[in-house]
């Protein structure tokens, strides 16, 4: 197992206690991104490790795009469920275990 498959599975079996546990990010801090940086309708946004989708669901009230990555599989079901509601959300992820060779 490569050291990047380690560090996406040290999050197994832990989603639910992330959600439940992790704080959100400060409105100011949101605020300021958003102000200090132009964004707008044309603006694309890459969340790399999304995680259980606690930022994703702050980033999503914004009128960018926003393209949100998780490579652990249970963190991504569980930012799917938590942003289900959102009607600009398109999953169009794939089980990282169908393949391990690194390819795409």
């Amino acid at each position: 197992m490569t050291q990047a498959h380690r560090n996406i599975d040290r999050f197994n079996f832990r989603a639910d206690n992330y959600d439940k546990y992790r704080p959100g990010y400060p409105q100011g801090l949101l605020d300021f991104i958003y102000k200090h940086n132009s964004l707008n309708e044309q603006s694309v946004i890459a969340e790399l490790g999304a995680g259980t989708g606690i930022l994703t669901e702050e980033l999503v009230k914004w009128p960018c795009s926003i393209i949100a990555i998780e490579p652990n599989d249970e963190m991504r079901e569980k930012a799917i469920q938590t942003l289900q509601r959102v009607k600009k959300l398109c999953n169009k992820g794939r089980n990282r275990r169908r393949n391990r060779s690194g390819r795409p």
